[in-house]
């Protein structure tokens, strides 16, 4: 079996720099998962923590301003880990 390389698609096509748009937004995204101790608000592509919150208001608080300083989208994830809310 041979392989073939295939050529680089075009950055200035439309349909790949909606696709590498996406990706990026994907991986600034924002976590909020339960903990035992509190919520907690994290980066899920490096699992840095951003911090630790006695409740879910003020976890979800920090996810929207945490999301908009990175242009990307935040999801919260309740005590079972379903998703139950995108923003």
């Amino acid at each position: 079996m041979t392989y073939k390389t295939l050529p680089t698609p075009a950055p200035s096509n439309p349909q790949i720099r909606e696709y590498t748009t996406a990706v990026s937004k994907g991986y600034n995204s924002v976590f909020v998962t339960a903990t035992n101790s509190g919520w907690k608000v994290l980066l899920p592509n490096t699992q840095k923590v951003i911090g630790t919150y006695p409740d879910m208001p003020t976890a979800i608080a920090e996810a929207k301003k945490q999301a908009a300083t990175r242009k990307s989208s935040f999801f919260v994830f309740d005590k079972v880990g379903e998703l139950v809310k995108t923003q």
